[in-house]
């Protein structure tokens, strides 16, 4: 639990949100530092595989998304908020205004992410033995 952002990406009449949409958000996401992401309450880690399913719907890892995407994001909140919404080289600015897209930026304090409910198979690491 923590502060962040809660970015909520809404199919319009004009337009769609797609997984390019989805994508440049986590992104943005990470690069401004968030400690921890979340999309309609399933929690994202670096296995995680995004994927648009035969130009008709969004799959994240075993899970079928739907419009509204609700991704939360904790982090320190400033630089999360500030990534977003900066004029025209932020997220909302050059992905959402300019393709008239919908979508709301709003600050939390008490942000919870679900723990990840998949598994996590390590084949490369080698554990090295402590004397």
């Amino acid at each position: 639990m923590g502060e962040g952002v809660i970015v909520t990406l809404s199919d319009n009449d004009v337009s769609e949100i797609d997984i390019y949409d989805i994508l440049q958000l986590l992104n943005e996401l990470k690069l401004a530092g968030a400690e921890a992401i979340s999309i309609n309450e399933i929690r994202v880690v670096n296995t995680t595989d995004v994927a648009l399913i035969n130009n008709s719907y969004i799959k994240m890892d075993d899970h079928r998304l739907n419009s509204p995407y609700v991704v939360k994001a904790i982090g320190d909140l400033v630089k999360l908020e500030s990534g977003l919404m900066q004029k025209e080289s932020g997220y909302m600015d050059k992905i959402i205004k300019a393709m008239d897209k919908t979508a709301t930026v709003e600050r939390a304090k008490n942000i919870v992410i679900p723990k990840y409910e998949g598994n996590m198979t390590i084949k490369y690491i080698e554990m090295e033995e402590q004397e």
